[in-house]
Order: structure tokens, then C-alpha cells, then sequence
């Protein structure tokens, strides 16, 4: 940092930033040392908010993001695009120093302005000199106390563990690895470890031999006893008061003679809502998919598709608003940052947090939904800016523990909206981990459900849709498992930035458990399939 202004911060009264881009539209941010800020945009001229320091600064840094990534004029002249800044540090009796400087490539003024931010921020983080000094042994005796916190997060994590909720993490931290594994940068993601558990449940109530041993396997248990347990979590779950799960099954009227009375019972109990009587078709069951997911997920098969010869489904919808409403100050224009380089315009919502997630390897949050056992759930890594590689690198159980050791610890972020849909099969991801045999003709055994030679599950296919604005998170899904019936008989479902690419998701605050989890690699909106 400049000596000079270093040795001049205890008289440090005003910073005034100034944008003036050569199209003569001006920019004005002025920070106080009480922490007023004033600021001037073309659609709020005289507009004034009370910050912390830390979020005045990233007031500023967005509002110089935003200006700094005008593309060129299509004139080619660079003289149309430049931009200038000033930033000017005064204390009570005037001007300590001045700092400017315009022109250049954008990523060179955008660097540019990145050195007058640190050097604002290493001033402002003392709290204009001498107001910090009054707080300085508060503040340090408050991190220390924060340190003792987060140093016990293990013991939260461990507190809050039981072998179902333990089973369900292991499995969405699986599929979580599975599913990005090979996501383009440009790309997002999304899916609902609690739905897919549910239809591999049912199907496991439905396998016999070798084939209900890899898919126990693959959930984590060698016991049916637990799997009730896991079951009967992920519908409390799934159950919440902001969410809401349906089942269904179909069976086509030529098989239907042949289901186990038995396996019927079993489904029902665990809560299969919905018979769909034979003879419907793929528009039948869109309708069913579309009423269930509250119209998010308007279908699930194209609408010609020939039905299996029977189906389960599993729907999960979730909508509910913030705990804390965001004030319009709250909503900023800011610039998300992409891991291959790119640069994306978005809408940030600014708040601060009470739970924290902090280890080595990712900062993240929790932020409460209002009247629900939920919170939206966020991870940053730390080593690297590519979720990707933070998420293949995870140990075993450490999602979980994660998730389950949050701490009441004091965090600033700030949440991107964005809105995008997702589609997986999920048969090939149970492949590649080893559960084969059930979606093998002659190996396949699920005479717990349809006794006939030669049945196989013959498909699994998963979709998922989110939204996050400032109202809250509407987000929906349904995963559907097709079977077909073998030879039969002549028988007529601390600070959280994200200006980068993270991790998310909808967890249960009690049990830790995700309903939703996936990543954010861009802000316009797209879908995977």
C-alpha cells in the first residue's frame, strides 16, 4: 500500500469514486467514514444507503465491474469505450490524495482498478483509522471466539448424525461426483439425491439375489431394516411444509395380473399416492408430472413414446420465500466471473447470514427459508475456482459433514439469480458404479415385484428445474424408473460471494440431507440433458 496514504489513514474522513465514461453518462459512489454512502447512477441520481465498509466496497466493485465490461462500439474506436476513474481520499481539512487513470484494454482497466480496490481495502478494513482502534480489542476477542467455533465443527457435524441421514449424504455426495464429472464450464446442474433414493428404494423392495445386493450396495446399506429407516427419512423430508412428494405407479393391463398383491402393499405403505389405471398414455403421465412438480416440470416423456410395461414415479416439488426479505438497497448489478474467463452481467442479492461452512477446502453458507425446516445451501471452494474440481476431490463423508457442522458464525454474501433445468439417465451412472445386473435381461431379478422370467428395469431418467430470485426458490423434480416384463403368457420418478462458480443446494436443517443439490458455472439461463 502507498506510504503516503498509509500514513495519513487516522485523518481518513471521505473516499468519493467517480466513473465518467466518454459517452457522458457519470457514475458516483461517496463513502463516509459513519458509513453513509451516497451514490449517483442514470437511474438513481441522488440515491443514499447505510453500509458496512465492507459492503460499500462491494458496492464499488461491482458498479466498476459492470462499467469496465462495456464491449466495444462497433465503429472499432477505442476512444468510444473508454472509461475513466478517479478516486479521491479526503480528510476533514481536504484532499490527502487522488487516485485515477482510464484507457487500455478492458481486462487492463479492470486490473487496474483491482490495485486501487486493494489499496481501499487495506484503509478501509482499519474502519477509517481511528474508529477501528475503539473496537480493535471487541474485534479480537470476538475472533477468537469465532476460531473456538468453527474448530468444533466436527463435533457439530458428529452431533447431528444417525446412519439414515449418514447413508442418504454419502449417496448425493456419489451422485453429486458422478453427475459433473464431465460438466462443460458454460454449464449448470442440478439434481434431488432424496427423489432418486426413493425410486432406487422402491426398486430395491422389488430385487431379489444379486441385483437388490448391488443396488443396497450403491444406497449404502446391506440391510432392508435400514432402508426402511433411510426411506421413512426421505419422505419426512420431502414432506416438509415447503415441499411437497408424490408416487405413482403404472402398470400396463397385460402385466398387471402378474405384480406380487405383496410388493403393492409395500409401495403403499411407503407412499405410493397414485394408481394409474391401465390403458394410459405419455401424455397421461406428463399431466400427472406436470400437476405434481406445480407445473415447473411440464413432462417427463415425449408425448408419442409407447409406455413400459410399467413405471414408478417419484415428483418432488419445493417453493418457499426467504426468511429475511431482501429491501431494493439489497439488489445490486454485479459481474459473475466464469472459470474459463468470461465475464456474465447479473443481479446480486446482498445479506448477511448467521451460519457458516469453513474448512480448508470451501467457505460456504446457509441461508433459512421462511415457516420450513429448509435453507438455501452454498459452497465456494477455496483451493480452486472450479467447483468441478473441488467436488471431485472430496473425501468420504465430507459433504455431510460440511453441511451438518455450519456454525452460528456471522457471514456477508451475496446470491446470483438464476434459473435453469437439468435432465440425467440415471441407469448409466448406476452402471458405471457397478449395479449392473438389474438392467440385464438375463440377469436381472425382481420377483419381489413381477415374477416373469427375463424382467429388467429397462430406464431411469431424472429431471430437475430451479429458481432463485428475491422472492425465494421454487425448484422441482421427477425421476421415473421403466420395467419391462419379460415372455409373458397368450394373456390379453463467512463470506459467501458467489460471483463465481459454486456449489448449491436445498438442505433439511435438521437431518443435513440435501433435496436439491447441484452447480453454477453460469447465469444465463440453460439447461443440461
Amino acid at each position: 500500500m502507498n506510504s503516503n496514504l498509509k500514513l495519513k489513514l487516522g485523518l481518513l474522513h471521505r473516499i468519493s469514486i467517480e466513473f465518467d465514461p466518454m459517452n457522458g453518462v457519470h457514475n458516483t459512489v461517496d463513502i463516509q467514514s459513519d458509513g453513509l454512502v451516497r451514490y449517483s447512477i442514470p437511474a438513481e441520481p441522488n440515491g443514499e444507503m447505510k453500509l458496512r465498509p465492507f459492503e460499500a466496497r462491494e458496492l464499488i466493485r461491482d458498479r466498476a465491474s459492470a462499467l469496465f465490461m462495456r464491449e466495444s462500439d462497433t465503429d472499432g474506436d477505442p476512444a468510444d469505450d473508454a472509461y475513466h476513474w478517479k478516486a479521491v481520499f479526503y480528510s476533514k481539512k481536504g484532499v490527502i490524495r487522488t487516485m485515477e487513470g482510464w484507457r487500455g484494454e478492458p481486462q487492463d482497466r479492470l486490473t487496474d482498478f483491482e490495485v486501487f480496490l486493494s489499496e481501499l481495502e487495506d484503509a478501509t478494513s482499519k474502519d477509517f483509522g481511528a474508529f477501528v482502534v475503539e473496537k480493535m480489542a471487541r474485534e479480537r476477542a470476538e475472533a477468537q471466539r469465532i476460531a473456538a467455533i468453527l474448530s468444533q465443527a466436527k463435533e457439530l457435524a458428529a452431533a447431528r448424525a444417525n446412519p439414515a441421514s449418514d447413508a442418504i449424504l454419502r449417496v448425493a455426495q456419489k451422485l453429486l461426483k458422478q453427475t459433473t464429472r464431465d460438466l462443460g464450464s458454460r454449464e449448470n446442474m442440478m439434481i434431488s439425491p432424496v427423489s432418486i433414493e426413493i425410486i432406487l428404494s422402491l426398486l430395491a423392495y422389488a430385487a431379489q439375489g444379486q441385483t437388490r445386493s448391488e443396488l443396497l450396495n450403491y444406497l449404502g446399506t446391506d440391510s432392508i431394516a435400514l432402508l426402511d429407516d433411510i426411506n421413512t427419512l426421505a419422505k419426512m423430508v420431502a414432506t416438509d411444509h415447503a415441499a411437497s412428494v408424490a408416487n405413482a405407479i403404472y402398470v400396463d393391463k397385460d402385466v398387471l395380473p402378474f405384480v406380487l398383491p405383496s410388493y403393492i402393499a409395500k409401495i403403499k405403505e411407503f407412499g405410493i399416492t397414485d394408481l394409474l389405471p391401465p390403458g394410459v398414455d405419455a401424455e397421461a403421465i406428463n399431466r400427472w408430472v406436470a400437476e405434481k412438480t406445480n407445473r415447473m416440470i411440464p413432462s417427463i416423456l415425449p408425448p408419442e413414446e409407447k409406455l413400459s410395461d410399467l413405471i414408478i414415479l417419484n415428483a418432488i416439488a419445493f417453493e418457499a420465500a426467504w426468511r429475511d426479505e431482501y429491501d431494493d438497497y439489497n439488489i445490486l448489478d454485479g459481474i459473475f466471473y466464469r472459470t474459463d474467463g468470461g465475464m456474465e452481467k447479473a443481479h446480486f442479492l446482498h445479506s448477511t447470514e448467521d451460519y457458516l461452512i469453513y474448512n480448508d477446502e470451501a467457505i460456504g453458507f446457509l441461508k433459512p427459508y421462511k415457516d420450513c425446516g429448509f435453507s438455501f445451501m452454498a459452497m465456494l471452494p477455496q483451493k480452486t475456482k472450479n467447483p468441478i474440481e473441488f467436488i471431485s476431490t472430496l473425501q468420504e463423508n465430507a459433504l455431510g459433514d460440511m453441511i451438518r457442522g455450519a456454525a452460528q458464525v456471522p457471514v456477508t454474501v451475496k446470491i446470483p439469480e438464476y434459473s435453469f433445468d437439468s435432465t440425467f439417465d440415471i441407469k448409466a451412472l448406476l452402471q458405471d458404479a457397478g449395479v449392473v445386473s438389474a438392467f440385464d435381461r438375463n440377469r436381472a431379478d425382481i420377483g419381489n415385484m413381477l415374477p416373469i422370467p427375463n424382467s429388467y428395469i429397462s430406464g431411469i431418467k431424472h429431471k430437475t428445474h430451479v429458481e432463485v430470485d428475491r422472492n425465494g426458490t421454487r425448484a422441482a423434480t421427477v425421476t421415473m424408473a421403466a420395467v419391462a416384463a419379460g415372455c409373458l403368457p397368450d394373456f390379453p420418478r463467512f463470506e459467501g460471494m458467489l460471483d463465481r462458480p459454486f456449489v448449491f443446494g436445498i438442505v433439511h436443517n435438521g437431518s443435513g440431507v440435501p433435496l436439491f443439490l447441484g452447480v453454477v458455472n453460469t447465469l444465463k439461463s440453460c439447461s443440461i440433458t
